[in-house]
């Protein structure tokens, strides 16, 4: 698989720019910085689960799988592009270019069955109509 761009060596140099603008490339060498350091600690304490591995919706109960779906679907429908983006990367998800709210909301439900130990009832209603966000008491 190549990495390269099929676009003129000008357009190239112009992403270049506007991705150390933007401050994206800084952002890539500090996460390939603590990728390295976490593996170069791992290798030295010969630790056989990594770090980098991460997944932390794998597992989820079922009551988190439907508040984390409650509030992707809340952060797309207000237009919060930014949050849900950095809330999918968090949880170790990529939402597809061409995706939706559903495509997220499946792959919780694949997780969520995929792991669950608990048969119930509701396990396998794909449903979010049972989905109740409840506002944090304000004091």
């Amino acid at each position: 698989m190549s990495n390269e761009l099929n676009v003129p060596d000008e357009v190239k140099e112009q992403i270049n720019m506007k991705l150390v603008e933007n401050g994206t490339m800084e952002s890539i060498e500090q996460e390939i910085k603590a990728a390295m350091k976490t593996a170069a600690r791992e290798i030295r304490n010969n630790k056989t689960e990594s770090e980098l591995e991460y997944a932390p919706l794998k597992n989820m109960s079922e009551g988190e799988t439907d508040a984390f779906k409650a509030v992707v679907k809340f952060l797309e429908e207000k237009g919060l592009k930014f949050s849900l983006a950095t809330l999918l990367e968090e949880a170790g998800l990529q939402k597809p270019d061409t995706g939706s709210i559903l495509d997220v909301c499946e792959y919780l439900t694949a997780v969520k069955k995929n792991t669950s130990s608990n048969n119930s009832d509701k396990e396998g209603d794909d449903s979010d109509s049972d989905i109740v966000v409840v506002p944090a008491k304000q004091e």
